[in-house]
């Protein structure tokens, strides 16, 4: 009878403390409900077969492997698309069709040939000829600065984004080595885990990342799914080097902790950092190519012409346009030649010098190179070349956009996704609270009982 009423004991202790700790982990879970990266916990239970009670095995911590392997590679895709945005939006702007656009000052420049045609001796009507090719000129090498501004500011922003990469390496190094010291388990070490986890998806808006875990319950954190960022508790860092072979912008050096660096520069493909060096050494260096190659071919075109000419003092061979060196440059370096805004009568009007003075055959000539494929590698009129770098940025703008929208709601879907296989649900936890209240009482009622019981037999 005592063994029998010994083994009531146990059982009903057995479930007091099993179902105190399906309390705790309940309670732990319901007041983390809005921690952001918080994964729920689970109390195991199994029989205990020496007094057919419960044994609380121990608490686990939910896990989305696979999910969160796509939560992180949309992470870095939509931060890409993001940290083009301002760049571009400014480019779309400068490129914009309308009063004072690129498109605007040629058209204007060409109205102003078509006009001084009827009256080539005009001195008002040339001089303001000058005025809107200098126009021109100007909205030529502001575009051309702003691209170049943009490339700056860029760059600029990847020391601060090469800072924290390392501060969160660092942490995660520090974490992984926190977590082995705990061996993996309990409270301390899913709470570690959970702020482990939230760094390496912030990691993965900064660059490209891939990860596994270890048996040791500690994670490695790989670089483009290759060289190493994170082993067990040593991190290795990033550092940006200003390098004339990037045209005096930052190289992107990995460097491990044996002292060991790879210029990863040109690897850099996802992320916030991926997405600036995208921005700087291909999407922006792509339109000042276009800009300049429209520059040498409006001057080298237009000063061949104009050179043909005559102007009212009889004088050929003079340029309009400063004569570009080369391609690369020329929309930045465009000009007039020098003191043509105090020499009106150099504009090469006539024909010949027969005529200087009242010719306009020239100009005619001059306008008509509005209307030819002088261009994009003669493919198409200066105003198409202008029309298609529009498209170009309009493009680029709108493809950004949508990967941006296409990432954010996959985001949306896979957290959704990820917050029902992890996350805390309140009417789960309520259920789960009232389950382990009711077993708890059940625990504490057996040991009230076999209490009776044995005052029973005592009194007897």
């Amino acid at each position: 009878m005592t063994v029998g009423l010994v083994s009531l004991l146990q059982t009903g202790k057995s479930s007091l403390l099993s179902h105190q700790s399906g309390i705790s982990t309940a309670s732990q879970n319901l007041a983390n409900v809005n921690t952001e990266g918080f994964s729920k916990r689970d109390a195991m239970f199994q029989a205990d077969g020496r007094y057919n009670g419960l044994s609380n095995v121990e608490v686990r911590r939910r896990r989305a492997m696979f999910v969160g392997v796509n939560i992180l590679a949309q992470e870095s895709r939509k931060a890409g698309a993001e940290a083009k945005m301002t760049a571009l939006a400014s480019l779309d702007r400068v490129y914009a069709d309308g009063d004072g656009s690129l498109g605007d000052r040629l058209d204007k420049f060409f109205d102003t040939i078509r006009t001084l045609e009827t009256s080539p001796t005009d001195g008002d009507l040339r001089t303001n000829m000058v005025a809107q090719a200098q126009a021109l000129v100007d909205k030529i090498k502001a575009t051309s600065t702003e691209i170049e501004t943009q490339r700056i500011q860029s760059d600029q922003t990847l020391e601060d984004a090469v800072a924290r990469v390392n501060a969160i390496t660092a942490n995660i190094a520090a974490l992984n080595e926190q977590i082995s010291k705990i061996k993996g388990a309990g409270d301390d070490a899913y709470e570690a885990m959970d702020r482990r986890d939230n760094l390496v998806r912030e990691l993965s808006t900064f660059i490209d990342i891939t990860t596994f875990e270890g048996d040791d319950s500690q994670i490695t954190v790989l670089f483009n799914g290759a060289q190493p960022l994170v082993e067990n508790h040593v991190s290795a860092r990033l550092e940006a080097t200003l390098d004339p072979n990037y045209g005096n912008l930052r190289r992107i050096d990995l460097v491990h902790d044996s002292g060991v660096r790879h210029d990863i520069t040109l690897e850099m493909e996802g992320g916030t950092i991926g997405g600036i060096i995208e921005l700087r050494d291909d999407t922006l260096p792509t339109l000042l190519d276009q800009l300049d190659n429209f520059a040498f071919d409006l001057a080298t075109n237009f000063n061949a012409a104009h050179s043909a000419g005559f102007g009212l003092d009889g004088v050929s061979g003079r340029d309009f346009f400063g004569a570009p060196t080369g391609v690369a440059g020329a929309a930045a370096t465009l000009s007039l030649v020098a003191d043509l805004d105090n020499n009106t009568g150099w504009i090469a009007a006539s024909t010949s010098a027969v005529d200087a003075v009242g010719g306009n055959g020239n100009l005619a000539v001059l306008l008509g190179l509005e209307d030819q494929a002088l261009a994009g590698s003669n493919t198409r009129t200066f105003r198409e070349e202008i029309a298609n770098a529009m498209s170009s940025v309009g493009r680029l703008v709108q493809a950004n956009n949508v990967v941006a929208t296409e990432s954010a709601s996959e985001l949306q879907q896979l957290n959704a996704i990820r917050e029902s296989a992890t996350g805390v649900s309140i009417d789960e936890e309520m259920l789960d609270l009232t389950r382990y209240q009711r077993g708890y009482q059940a625990g504490a009622k057996i040991i009230e009982t076999t209490e009776m019981m044995y005052d029973i037999i005592l009194s007897l």
